[in-house]
């Protein structure tokens, strides 16, 4: 049967609160100008945002531009006193904008704007070339890569046939340029299908494969390194985890290993504000983001900062071009940002911005990883974030499996979706299951084909080892997920009722042979990467329908909260039909939430509101809890006084 979800739940303490936890950042894309004089950042709004202006010179704050829209995605500084703005209007068109700052005796006296380009990005902004950029413009379902000289006054003249750079390259996704900007690599990513890498040598025009590779090989060139003639690429090439490596373009052979992570695949790389090296790797250990700085600056930099605030969780995110400047970040699982300046020649550091201050007033909950073991003996690690009253009571525990589910990982870093539940009382546990990213190409080999089946003993280890350990009420525990982990919250419902008191899925697949008629997916390297990793619906098609809980909603026993934006085109809405209508023509208990202009995940800050206070409720309501009431730092603290007395 259908049940109302509850009354006027724009005025319930659960709505309230999710307005203060999925507020957006105030403040965002914190840069410097090469020289480090000037610092911009995004700041947001009531409504829209504006770009602002930092003095390092004379500490002035000034506004650069006003974004009523909130357009504005993204920036690049290309000199001293040049930023190219990357700007998304409504209907989701890209366009450049270049903006110029003119100053007279350090003071700001005039800022020129005018547009570049439309359907754009800047995939280079060339440090060492002044006011030069490189840029791909997207037409006729065709990209067109161009060094634009944004001091010249023509921009239109600069777009004509023989300026393209890529006119007789082949059909490359991705570039990798030389200082001079002339592009050297080209590659497509391997995603589904095949991947290819590209190379041209400076003094010609052909462009050769230097590597080629099936689906299952990882081949990310990361730095064209000239004098070398090498590569350095992410790879897992014969070998479990990704590695840095470096390859050489004449041999086509791997030479060197330049870095690997025991146990860990890096993750991804930065490369310095000069772009002649790497600056970091990047990696997740027991669920905490890691880095590995290249240089003996920015490893001395780092510890330096962990040691002045006293976490690991701080890192560089931008650096000036002599590295006077230094900006960075510290965040952890209860903080979603704070933004420090370190000035290396006065060896003086100092806090920017809070990006969401307004946090401080809630107890938010400590993240720790969990192991367990699965039904076939596989490690798996999980991360349990305990709500701060959990010392005086075994907290309700809400399973909150990621979507994906291949090649995707939770981790431990600030998450509202968990501190939302944590900070209304509940236990949250994320179990990274066979089939996640970081833990190697094997582990996610053991994810293929096993929706409803490993995946979720994997899950259901994880939660029976909090139980054994006594960390969570094992007698109020519910399942909550979206996407796949919705799928998964809907099947551990169906084969471990005794476990589960319900579950709630959001945007999840309930028809794994619908997936396959989806016209978002419908390419032949998607499709056959869907037919290896999930199942071939010609050939499996039993076997599909006995994991899909469209087909299965019989066996239901617990209560179901069924939730789907109407506008999603990667997992369709007819699967939420579908499964109402199994629901309904079986008598379950289950509530229902469509959300009309949501598309595969959450778009409007309306939604989170909605959707979170009714499944609050909704878990409040089955797993038998008092009222919603958010842990206050002031009550946590007049608690400890008084436990003290």
């Amino acid at each position: 049967m259908i049940r109302p979800v509850f009354a006027d739940h724009e005025n319930s303490v659960a709505y309230q609160h999710a307005k203060d936890i999925f507020r957006s950042s105030i403040y965002y894309l914190v840069d410097s100008n090469p020289e480090g004089s000037l610092i911009t950042y995004i700041e947001r709004l009531d409504r829209g945002q504006r770009l602002m202006l930092l003095n390092l010179q004379d500490e002035s704050l000034q506004i650069l531009l006003n974004d009523l829209e909130g357009n504005i995605t993204h920036y690049s500084w290309i000199d001293n006193d040049t930023l190219v703005l990357n700007e998304v209007n409504s209907d989701h068109q890209q366009a450049l904008t270049q903006l110029s700052i003119n100053f007279i005796d350090k003071q700001l006296s005039n800022i020129y704007q005018r547009p570049l380009l439309k359907n754009a990005v800047v995939i280079d902004t060339l440090p060492y070339k002044e006011d030069r950029v490189l840029v791909k413009q997207f037409r006729e379902s065709k990209s067109y890569i161009y060094n634009l000289n944004l001091a010249a006054r023509n921009i239109s003249g600069q777009l004509r046939n023989r300026f393209k750079l890529n006119r007789l390259a082949p059909a490359a996704e991705h570039w990798l340029s030389d200082t001079s900007g002339a592009l050297r690599i080209g590659y497509v990513a391997p995603r589904h299908g095949k991947q290819k890498v590209w190379y041209r040598p400076l003094d010609n025009k052909r462009w050769s494969v230097i590597w080629e590779s099936d689906k299952r090989s990882i081949f990310r060139p990361i730095l064209f390194e000239e004098e070398k003639q090498q590569l350095l690429v992410l790879s897992n090439h014969q070998r479990n985890f990704i590695e840095l490596l470096r390859f050489d373009i004449k041999t086509q052979t791997f030479v060197d290993t330049v870095l690997k992570i025991p146990g860990y695949d890096i993750e991804s790389v930065e490369l310095n504000k000069r772009r002649d090296d790497i600056l970091f790797a990047s990696y997740t250990q027991d669920g905490n983001h890691r880095r590995h700085y290249m240089n003996e600056l920015g490893d001395f930099l780092s510890n330096t900062l962990k040691r002045d605030l006293n976490t690991p969780n701080i890192w560089v995110v931008d650096n000036s071009l002599n590295d006077k400047i230094i900006i960075a970040l510290k965040r952890d699982g209860k903080n979603p940002g704070i933004f420090y300046l370190f000035n290396t020649r006065q060896w003086q550091l100092t806090e920017l911005a809070d990006t969401q201050p307004w946090l401080k007033q809630f107890q938010l909950g400590d993240t720790q990883a969990i192991t367990s073991r699965s039904s076939d003996g596989l490690e798996i690690e999980s991360y349990l974030t305990l709500p701060s009253n959990h010392q005086t009571h075994k907290a309700p525990l809400i399973v909150m499996p990621h979507g994906g589910p291949i090649s995707v990982r939770s981790s431990a870093d600030y998450d509202p979706h968990v501190q939302y539940l944590a900070s209304l009382g509940y236990a949250v546990l994320r179990p990274n299951f066979r089939g996640s990213s970081g833990y190697g190409r094997e582990f996610i080999e053991a994810g293929k084909q096993q929706w409803g089946k490993l995946i979720e003993d994997d899950i259901e280890s994880a939660v029976r080892e909090v139980i054994a350990q006594g960390l969570v009420d094992g007698d109020k525990v519910c399942i909550y997920g979206s996407s796949y982990g919705g799928y998964s919250a809907l099947m551990s419902a169906i084969r471990s009722p005794n476990l589960f008191k319900c579950a709630a899925s959001y945007v999840g697949v309930t028809d794994i042979s619908l997936m396959y008629n989806n016209d978002v997916h419908n390419s032949s390297s998607i499709l056959s990467w869907r037919k290896d990793y999930v199942g071939d619906p010609k050939t499996q098609q039993q076997e599909l329908m006995r994991y899909s809980p469209v087909y299965q909603a019989e066996r239901l026993r617990v209560p179901v909260f069924l939730a789907q934006g109407e506008k999603d085109r990667v997992v369709d809405k007819e699967h939420f039909y579908r499964m109402r209508h199994v629901l309904e023509k079986y008598g379950k208990t289950a509530e229902y939430l469509l959300l009309p202009e949501e598309v595969h995940g959450f778009s409007l800050l309306q939604s989170y509101y909605e959707f979170y206070s009714r499944l609050d409720a909704f878990f409040r309501k089955h797993l038998k809890l008092p009222n919603a009431s958010p842990l206050l730092r002031d009550n946590e603290e007049q608690q400890a006084n008084m436990a003290a007395k």
